[in-house]
């Protein structure tokens, strides 16, 4: 009976070493990876399409891309280059007012509707 309460106590005493060391050895990890990631890549804005649907305006270097993403798929929509459109949406996202994808989608559309207006006149 002895090495039962025993083998129990060594058990306990095991696990209360153990788990704390497992809990912050992850944490830890953790850190590491995102800290890694975050300095590579950054999400800006993201506008909810539906379930499992979206638009996410990411900086990845000295890049920005409007990525459509699904549950299974994540397409290149768009790569920004203008680097008068590219300041303005980094100085909106540090701003935090949520206005980035606003404005870049006002002048998309603003645009296309331009386009469409001409090649009706033509």
């Amino acid at each position: 009976m002895t090495d039962v309460w025993s083998t129990l106590l060594r058990l306990g005493v095991a696990l209360v070493v153990v788990l704390p060391l497992a809990y912050v050895a992850a944490r830890l990890y953790s850190k590491q990876t995102i800290g890694r990631a975050g300095r590579a890549l950054h999400v800006l804005d993201v506008r909810a399409l539906g379930p499992n649907r979206g638009i996410y305006l990411v900086e990845v270097g000295d890049r920005i891309l409007v990525l459509g993403v699904t549950a299974h798929h994540v397409n290149v929509l768009a790569e920004l280059t203008d680097p008068d459109v590219i300041e303005r949406v980094k100085e909106d996202a540090k701003g935090g007012d949520g206005a980035p994808f606003s404005h870049l989608l006002g002048d998309a559309i603003s645009q296309l509707r331009k386009g469409r207006r001409e090649d009706h006149s033509k």
